[in-house]
């Protein structure tokens, strides 16, 4: 889990329920940690430490953080591990409500609670749009759009990733991480 980066770095969290998903959500950020030169940070839940001090430490992530996804499964049926960070990332900033995506696996009947927030189905082209949306969010910086450094099929092959987080029964994208950066 990155939580130290420089001025103009985009943030992401990803808030998602430990088990199933976590492989697929720890293969997620390692593809877009650091992408654009370490201009990208992404965090994820299991990436907390659960002691005494957790609260600190994901009160730190989340205030420093930019877009928020919540990552829904198929069996992501018992929902109260999203709240906490949900509520908290909301309530410190509530101009970014726009930044916090429910991601779902698509037969998922979405929670009521969470119709207030934007909810996407997590299929390749809603997954590659989000992508897409977040890469070109970073403001205020005179470096390089992030989009465009990531190659041909990198968008393609981090999109099929993201969506592994909510449909972990889908196959292991193929395309060789390696072309990601240009």
């Amino acid at each position: 889990m990155t939580t130290h980066a420089g001025a103009g770095t985009l943030r992401i969290h990803i808030s998602h329920p430990l088990g199933r998903s976590t492989k697929a959500v720890r293969d997620f950020v390692d593809a877009m940690d650091g992408l654009g030169g370490g201009s990208v940070a992404v965090s994820h839940s299991a990436g907390l430490q659960l002691d005494q001090h957790w609260h600190a430490r994901a009160s730190e992530v989340l205030r420093s953080t930019n877009w928020l996804l919540l990552v829904f499964g198929e069996r992501s049926l018992d929902r109260d591990w999203w709240l906490w960070e949900a509520g908290y990332f909301t309530a410190i900033n509530p101009a970014v409500m726009k930044r916090m995506v429910c991601l779902h696996h698509p037969d998922l009947n979405v929670p009521r609670t969470l119709h207030a927030w934007r909810t996407i189905p997590a299929s390749v082209a809603h997954a590659d749009s989000l992508l897409r949306e977040i890469l070109d969010s970073r403001s205020g910086s005179s470096a390089r759009p992030l989009l465009s450094s990531v190659q041909g099929k990198g968008i393609r092959w981090l999109s099929e990733c993201l969506r592994h987080c909510c449909v972990p029964a889908s196959p292991e994208p193929t395309i060789d991480p390696a072309h990601l950066i240009g």
